[in-house]
């Protein structure tokens, strides 16, 4: 969705560096930003496009995976520090701990990341050295969806939307509850921790670009059956 930023572009930045600067890529074509992009880079069967879309899709999820997990281990560290400062321990003890655990978790998403752009870079000679800034969108109505597709594909429209409904509410919930979070914490409320419902936030949007990429997933698959154009009709979604 439109909706779905990075909300900090120069974090994303360094951990994109970070997630790269382990290996080399060669220098291939231009790395695509859009899903249209892509499809018009690469050439292959029908079903090597569906598969490359797939891979395009999980790699959008794990940008923002790696910057949930950046996230909350900075802000573990940051919280920590500003708790020792302020002589409460016990939050500073609970924060570093935090800060301590999830630095495995952080390699491991950021691993994860590295392994899907080496998996594109070399199936589809296409560099991936760089950040995605936004994920992709899912259409906004699927009555034009429907009317073309195939019978038999049907119920993956309708389960596909009913998972794009549900992310889209999950989102506006978090957004909401950021919202009230950073009044009350301007108001200098005690107790609000507005990292956890920043991470709140980033955990509904993985959920609205994991369905946005399935919603346009089952859209290709029908472009496919009823012999339209794919990056057209992405482009039109």
């Amino acid at each position: 969705m439109a909706m779905i930023k990075i909300k900090n572009h120069t974090l994303m930045a360094l951990v994109a560096a970070m997630m790269v600067a382990s290996y080399d890529l060669p220098a291939l074509g231009e790395m695509p930003q859009t899903d249209v992009d892509f499809i018009n880079q690469i050439s292959g069967t029908d079903a090597e496009k569906i598969n490359a879309l797939e891979i395009y899709y999980d790699l959008h999820v794990s940008e923002l995976e790696v910057q949930m997990i950046t996230e909350q281990n900075t802000g573990a560290f940051l919280g920590g520090r500003r708790a020792e400062r302020e002589g409460d321990a016990v939050e500073a003890k609970r924060l570093l701990k935090m800060y301590e655990d999830t630095k495995a978790a952080k390699e491991k998403e950021a691993n994860k990341n590295r392994q899907i752009r080496k998996k594109l870079s070399s199936i589809y000679k296409i560099e991936f050295a760089e950040s995605l800034v936004m994920a992709p969108e899912a259409p906004e109505t699927i009555s034009a969806i429907s009317s073309v597709a195939p019978k038999n594909m049907k119920t993956d429209v309708a389960k596909a939307w009913a998972n794009v409904q549900a992310a889209k509410k999950s989102w506006k919930i978090a957004r909401i509850n950021l919202l009230e979070g950073q009044e009350k914490y301007s108001a200098r409320v005690k107790g609000v921790r507005i990292g956890d419902l920043m991470r709140s936030v980033t955990a509904a949007e993985i959920l609205l670009a994991r369905a946005a990429g399935d919603m346009r997933l089952v859209v290709a698959r029908i472009a496919i059956a009823t012999s339209q154009p794919l990056a057209k009709t992405l482009s039109g979604l």
